[in-house]
């Protein structure tokens, strides 16, 4: 298991226990890898894998992988590492934003956010998905700071920071590069 699923196992089972998390997504796929752990770690666990697998403009992260037979086997590693839990995992094939519309508000205990690492593509992302973390529900994802972030030109730190630092919750970082908030019961008290 990689550094940063270690540090998303170990804060998912801090703030709910191993047999608490039911439902979660992950956002931005790629081989499944990730899922396939939680998968594995969480017995009760559902997850939602959403990915586009689409060729991106010439400014997306991985340009080596940006051509249509990358993203196709990229594709089929997702669905063969995670059969072995085909009946906990919903695959959708659509872009963030577009998926996030087809969940409730509310719904997840965890969403995962690791797709385009570009400022304006994480900010969609965290925009579009944190309605639908419940109360007191985890929001994660991965290379805060970076190499990426600091040689690249990505803007997963600056998104993050902002978006959060906007409700003033606080972001943590664990070992792999892994942020996460807790999102705080926004019901207003009458």
């Amino acid at each position: 298991m990689r550094k940063h699923v270690r540090s998303l196992v170990r804060v998912l089972e801090q703030q709910f226990g191993k047999q608490f998390i039911l439902y979660g997504a992950e956002v931005g796929v790629w081989k499944g890898e990730l899922s396939a752990d939680l998968l594995r770690s969480f017995p009760e666990v559902r997850i939602t894998m959403v990915d586009s697998w689409e060729p991106f403009d010439s400014s997306a992260m991985h340009i080596k992988d940006n051509n249509d037979k990358a993203m196709l086997e990229a594709q089929e590693a997702a669905v063969q590492n995670t059969l072995f839990a085909h009946t906990r995992r919903t695959i959708i094939n659509y872009p963030s934003v577009r998926a996030a519309g087809l969940q409730e508000d509310g719904s997840m205990d965890f969403v995962f956010i690791d797709a385009d690492h570009y400022y304006e593509s994480v900010q969609a992302d965290l925009e579009a998905w944190w309605s639908k973390v419940q109360d007191f529900g985890i929001m994660a994802g991965h290379d805060y700071n970076g190499m990426g972030d600091r040689r690249k030109g990505w803007g997963v730190k600056r998104a993050v920071d902002e978006f959060f630092g906007a409700m003033d919750l606080e972001v943590r970082v664990e070992p792999g590069l892994v942020w996460w908030v807790a999102k705080e019961n926004e019901r207003k008290e009458d």
